[in-house]
């Protein structure tokens, strides 16, 4: 007798809280990534501070290919760089930037880095992240 009141309150929370659940893939195996952007307007969020996710991919030279996932949620901004292991590119609140200023300009797709070169140092000719996983 005690699993109807179970099954009943399980269903209910089950529910409930799909009605705020979403699911988007931004990016898979099986298919070149491709740019767009999610925002809370097109999700039916009412907020005081709208948030908005952006999938772009980078084009030319060394960037060729490389994903870049924006996500503003209305008070801070960070880049996060899936094609180099879910590295942090920059992060800011406000006015106020978080991280470095590397030499390395481009985010370097890791096709292009001989990692052996510069006697062992080539990695570093892609380094210019916040935060890096060191390795891919």
């Amino acid at each position: 007798m005690k699993s109807l009141p179970l099954l009943v309150g399980l269903g209910a929370l089950t529910a409930a809280s799909s009605v705020f659940a979403w699911d988007y893939v931004l990016l898979d195996t099986d298919k070149a990534a491709q740019n767009q952007q999610i925002t809370s307007q097109q999700l039916g969020v009412k907020t005081d501070k709208p948030f908005t996710v952006t999938m772009r991919t980078l084009h030319g030279g060394r960037q060729e290919g490389v994903s870049i996932i924006d996500i503003d949620n209305g008070t801070m901004k960070l880049s996060v760089v899936p094609t180099r292991g879910m590295n942090v590119l920059q992060a800011s609140v406000g006015d106020v930037r978080m991280g470095w200023d590397s030499p390395v300009k481009d985010v370097v797709n890791p096709a292009f880095i001989e990692l052996n070169g510069r006697g062992g140092l080539g990695w570093l000719e892609g380094f210019n992240e916040l935060v890096a996983r060191c390795g891919y």
